[in-house]
């Protein structure tokens, strides 16, 4: 199963790695760069051997970035052996992602006890769209994610053996951790402090907690030492997201005050808040802009009711290990990131996502084992009510919310179906008992919505159903009444699907109105419906089990995919006789305690795949071109397309607008990275930037040698005096260059 599941994920994981993101952000720029001088020279580019830390000379706030460790190091070991290329920079945080999955797999073993739950856990975390977007670029948002993970693994082996060389284990996890990314400098310290929580709690030995501390300083030791020699990185670093906090100079210690200062908690409290709204859990994420919204929430919508029936499991067993490593794990995790002072900035907490998946298994494994039926079905209910509210909700957000609105409502509908047809003898079905009500009912239904009055359906759909499961309690004393009611359920279901989805273009013919003959078709398309569905429920014997509750999510989620009347007809039915085949397969061979979690579980593979398939492909496709006009690493296109036209030829200079950031010098960086990806280092030297955000240096233009390249953003201004040195013949333009969502990006000339 770890194979199946890495080979998976792998494939869903590797593609396209070069081109989505299609541009590099810029962190991703300096790690390409700084781990290939590293992997050539054993130096970073400023001639550090082999530092710990990695410092930049570009300021933000009069302040350098520091970058950590880990991944630098692992982007120079793939380019020991791969070529330079974003493919290459990125692959070591897929080769992540993929460690992640097997490690939540071996989590929910320990956690449940059971294959399915584990497997379920590492499927939900592979298919959970912020870990996959953070999986496929050369950042390290998501590098403590494999940390935290081995942490969790190792305490639960040590829960099970009782072995303190686990404790050990756990520890020296967390102190590598320290050196994943900057938020780890608070996060491992803090689930290590969980772990002495939780060994408290089954008052263990002082042995246990010096083996933790043990394992945790051995690696702590080097940042400590670090540190020493470099006093200023404290502040440094908390500079770049608190700079109001420390505007002057300060002593590490006054740093740190600052940083925790009362008002600053206010307000950090505020911003923890922030990472809990269910809109940007669930909805549309953390990103809202038209130029750059992702059109998916952190999580997949069926998640959040699993979460809150999880949560409240683990509310009630807070006496217990388990719960106190799962919730203390999500609930500490947005806590370093509220002092970073930037709202709902999920990448600077995906510590979240993992533990959030397994409270949503908890959730799962209560709906599935209670022996409660009434909770059981609570539970079931809620969690698609839930999903169909945020999909309603996200209507103006999300693409295909209705759609996605009818494949929360399948699982509801199947559950529904199953409680009106138990004990019923299915070879029945197809009888005159039940067909006979719902020829009558067909045309019922037509009036009450020709009258205006479709609310009225949904209240005899409601009656009906009460009916059929009060009768079923004595089945053979009211066969007759049972099978009025199902007939009668099925036409109400059948004609609210027909009419809904079913449209006829037709006209009047002599003194008949075409609404009347929309009605009568309406009614006649209604019963060919209900009796294909019915022959199907009578002559079926369940042979794919709830595979077909899966099939009739997909079907019900596509039934907008032609107009035409006669194709229409066929998808309802299909979707019909898919639900009562799914109904009938949860009844067959399985009591009525036992139907809530195989239901639950089928109906959540099948919404989830649906939902990751939209964003999976809206990823490859439209996320790419939006805002790429305003994608700070757009000048890929200028630079790849003059490296390939001057192939062969040298270049005295290339001039390079300012890159739309608050930086300068990235032009000059991107053209590095690039020229060194197409292995045209002799461009490296010539290589200039303007340093004005307009991009245009008419006077240091004239200065270029013939022969020298200029890339510049279009502008009136601009665009006027080039346009006029093309006439004179002091330029040819080369090319104008779109970015994928159609904005006039670059104009390229040549001296």
């Amino acid at each position: 199963m770890p194979v199946l599941l890495a080979l998976g994920t792998a494939a869903l994981y590797l593609p396209g790695l070069e081109n989505a993101p299609l541009y590099l952000i810029r962190d991703e720029v300096f790690f390409g760069l700084t781990a290939q001088s590293i992997a050539r020279t054993f130096h970073d580019p400023y001639g550090v051997f082999l530092p710990l830390y990695f410092e930049t000379p570009f300021i933000k706030h009069g302040n350098p970035m520091w970058f950590h460790p880990i991944l630098m190091y692992a982007i120079a070991g793939a380019l020991k052996v791969l070529a330079f290329s974003e493919r290459t920079i990125r692959l070591p945080m897929v080769v992540a992602g993929i460690v992640n999955v097997l490690l939540i797999h071996r989590a929910g073993r320990l956690l449940f006890g059971r294959e399915l739950f584990a497997v379920t856990a590492a499927v939900l975390l592979a298919l959970t769209p912020t870990h996959f977007m953070f999986s496929r670029v050369a950042m390290d948002y998501q590098v403590p994610v494999p940390f935290v993970l081995g942490w969790l693994v190792a305490v639960l082996t040590y829960l099970r053996r009782n072995d303190p060389r686990f404790l050990f284990v756990a520890g020296l996890l967390l102190g590598f951790g320290l050196y994943s990314y900057v938020a780890a400098t608070a996060i491992m310290p803090m689930y290590g402090l969980l772990t002495c929580v939780v060994m408290f709690v089954r008052r263990e030995r002082a042995r246990g907690y010096g083996m933790l501390a043990a394992g945790f300083l051995l690696p702590a030791l080097l940042a400590a030492i670090f540190l020493v020699r470099h006093p200023t990185m404290v502040r440094d670093i908390v500079g770049r997201y608190q700079p109001d906090e420390i505007a002057e100079p300060t002593s590490t210690s006054g740093t740190m005050k600052a940083l925790i200062a009362p008002t600053r908690i206010v307000e950090a409290a505020t911003l923890y808040a922030s990472f809990w709204n269910p809109r940007f859990l669930f909805v549309d994420g953390p990103l809202r802009s038209a130029e750059t919204t992702w059109l998916v929430g952190v999580f997949l919508m069926p998640i959040a009711g699993l979460l809150l029936v999880g949560l409240v499991r683990l509310v009630r067993q807070l006496n217990e290990p388990n719960a106190i490593l799962v919730l203390g794990g999500a609930l500490s995790a947005p806590i370093p990131a509220s002092f970073a002072g930037q709202p709902e900035a999920i990448r600077r907490a995906l510590e979240i996502v993992p533990f959030a998946v397994l409270i949503a298994v908890f959730g799962l494994v209560h709906i599935w084992t209670t022996t409660k039926n009434l909770t059981r079905w609570l539970g079931f209910v809620l969690v698609w009510a839930i999903a169909a509210a945020l999909a309603v909700w996200g209507h103006d957000a999300l693409p295909y919310a209705q759609a996605f609105v009818r494949a929360a409502t399948v699982p509801l509908a199947i559950a529904a179906l199953a409680f009106a047809i138990d004990g019923f003898p299915l070879e029945r079905m197809a009888s005159k008992e039940v067909i006979g009500p719902a020829i009558v009912m067909l045309p019922v239904i037509q009036v009450i919505y020709y009258l205006g009055r479709p609310w009225l359906v949904d209240v005899l759909l409601a009656a009906a159903f009460a009916v059929c499961v009060v009768l079923k309690r004595d089945a053979d004393a009211h066969r007759s009444r049972r099978a009025t009611s199902l007939g009668v359920l099925v036409a109400l279901v059948a004609g609210e699907m027909t009419f809904h989805y079913i449209d006829y273009p037709v006209r009047r013919i002599g003194m008949i109105p075409a609404s009347a003959l929309v009605f009568a078709l309406r009614a006649a398309a209604g019963f060919l419906v209900v009796l294909i569905s019915t022959r199907v429920a009578s002559g079926f014997r369940p042979r794919v089990g709830l595979a077909a509750v899966i099939a009739a999510q997909v079907t019900y989620f596509f039934i907008d995919v032609s107009a035409t009347p006669s194709l229409r007809l066929a998808h309802v039915a299909v979707v019909m006789a898919l639900a009562i085949v799914a109904a009938v397969a949860c009844i067959v061979d399985r009591p009525s305690d036992g139907r809530a979690g195989p239901l639950l579980a089928a109906s959540l593979a099948g919404f989830v795949c649906l939902q990751f398939g939209v964003f999976y492909a809206d990823y490859f496709n439209r996320f790419q071109a939006r805002g790429s006009g305003w994608a700070e690493g757009n000048t890929r296109l200028a630079l790849e397309y003059v490296i390939d036209a001057t192939r062969g030829r040298p270049v005295p200079a290339i001039y390079v607008a300012r890159v739309r950031n608050e930086f300068g010098g990235l032009g000059r960086v991107y053209g590095h990275f690039y020229a060194l990806k197409h292995h045209r280092e002799d461009l490296i030297p010539g290589i200039e930037e303007g340093v004005t955000y307009s991009g245009f240096e008419p006077e240091r233009l004239r200065q270029l040698p013939a022969g020298s390249i200029i890339i510049v953003n279009p502008s009136r201004k601009g665009d006027a005096i080039l346009d006029q040195w093309e006439a004179a013949g002091e330029v040819t333009r080369k090319a104008l260059l779109r970015t994928p969502d159609g904005t006039l990006m670059f104009r390229v000339f040549e001296r």
